[in-house]
């Protein structure tokens, strides 16, 4: 899991402080071998289409076949979350479209499910 944020349209007006980000901005815990990318989009604008991509690797091999779904919720509004289920497009390219309906600062979560994963660990020990 891989939690980011975004700025659509102005932002918001606050101080950000970052925490416990290692030095790919990721939070969380690691499984050896194992690396998610996500493309950060740009120029973000409100009411337009976003493509939301994530690259997933295990032992430097393209992740195929997991199950890809963004948490998505503005900061400074309780009760915003939204789920957005991604397609893998290539292999180990998983990318979602998403329309923000209004500006802001944007927290959004990466999440995946394969047993692939799994079976590597099994498989290392």
């Amino acid at each position: 899991m891989t939690k980011k944020e975004i700025t659509v349209g102005e932002g918001g007006d606050y101080d950000h402080e970052e925490h416990g980000e290692d030095e790919h901005g990721d939070h969380g815990f690691h499984t050896e071998g194992f690396d998610m990318h996500f493309m950060e989009p740009e120029n973000v604008t409100t009411g337009e289409d976003t493509e939301l991509m994530v690259h997933l690797m295990m032992h430097e091999d393209a992740l195929e076949e997991a199950e890809v779904r963004y948490e998505i919720w503005q900061d400074d509004v309780e009760d915003s979350t939204e789920w957005v289920d991604a397609e893998e497009i290539n292999t180990g390219e998983y990318i979602a479209q998403h329309s923000f309906e209004e500006a802001g600062n944007i927290i959004f979560k990466s999440m995946y499910k394969t047993t692939k994963i799994y079976m590597n660990m099994r498989n290392m020990k």
